[in-house]
C-alpha cells in the first residue's frame, strides 16, 4: 500500500510540475488529419453535441456522441462522415468513422501525442485479433457478447498515436512500449500492483504533458 501511495504521488508530482505545459486542442473544427497533426483548426461554428441514449446505442450501434451542425455551413453528412474531429470547452470529439471505430463521435480521454479513447468494435481483424486475444472480444454468431452486451453497444479501450497515426487497443503491454523513452514514469508503471484502465490513461495523460514540456 504505501509503494503503491509513493507511485501516485510520483505520478501525481509530474503532473503537477509541468500542469502548465498540458497541451490541450485548440476550439475549432478538424477538417482534415493535417489539421488535427498540427493543431490548426478552421473557425468553430455551431454544432450541437449530445450524448446518444443507451437504447438508441444498443439498437443502432456507433459511438457516444452525435455531432449535428446548426448552420448551412457543413452538411449533416459532412459532419458525420467528412470531420475529424471537433475541440470546444476544451473537450475533443473524435469521429469514430475516421479511425475505423463506428459512427459518431468520440469524447477523447487524454489529449496530445496520445489520445486515449473508449469506443465501439475495430473493423481493423487485427484489432479484433487483439481483443479476442486479451478476452475481451467474443465473435459468435455475429455479435460480440462482453460482460452480457451485444456487438452494438460493447466498448472497449484504444490509444491513437496522432504522429504516427496508430491505433491501438489499450493494454499494459501497449503502455509499457509508449513509456519505453520515459524511465521513471516506465520504471513506476511496471512496478504497479493492478494495472486497469484508468491507471494507464494517468500514465498516457503524465506522458503526454512530458511531451509537450520538452518540446518547449
Amino acid at each position: 500500500m504505501i509503494r503503491k501511495n509513493y507511485l501516485i504521488l510520483l505520478v501525481s508530482v509530474c503532473l503537477w510540475q509541468v500542469g502548465k505545459a498540458q497541451f490541450v486542442y485548440r476550439s475549432g473544427v478538424y477538417r482534415t488529419q493535417e489539421e488535427w497533426m498540427k493543431n490548426t483548426p478552421a473557425p468553430l461554428t455551431n454544432f450541437t453535441i449530445v450524448k446518444r441514449p443507451a437504447p438508441v446505442l444498443k439498437r443502432d450501434g456507433g459511438n457516444d456522441f452525435k455531432v449535428t451542425p446548426a448552420s448551412a455551413e457543413y452538411s449533416k453528412h459532412s459532419a458525420k462522415r467528412n470531420l475529424w474531429a471537433i475541440s470546444r470547452n476544451d473537450s475533443l470529439f473524435v469521429n469514430g468513422w475516421k479511425l475505423h471505430l463506428g459512427n459518431w463521435y468520440i469524447h477523447a480521454l487524454t489529449q496530445g501525442r496520445y489520445i486515449c479513447l473508449r469506443a465501439g468494435l475495430p473493423a481493423s481483424t487485427r484489432l479484433q485479433s487483439e481483443l479476442t486475444h486479451e478476452g475481451l472480444y467474443y465473435p459468435a454468431g455475429g455479435f460480440v457478447f462482453m460482460g452480457g452486451r451485444s456487438y452494438s453497444d460493447a466498448r472497449f479501450f484504444y490509444v491513437y498515436d496522432v504522429e504516427s497515426d496508430q491505433l491501438e487497443i489499450l493494454t499494459p503491454a501497449r503502455v509499457h512500449v509508449i513509456l519505453d523513452d520515459y524511465p521513471d514514469l516506465e520504471s513506476a508503471f511496471l512496478k504497479e500492483v493492478t494495472k486497469t484502465i484508468p491507471v494507464m490513461i494517468q500514465y498516457i495523460a503524465a506522458l503526454n504533458a512530458f511531451t509537450i514540456a520538452a518540446a518547449k
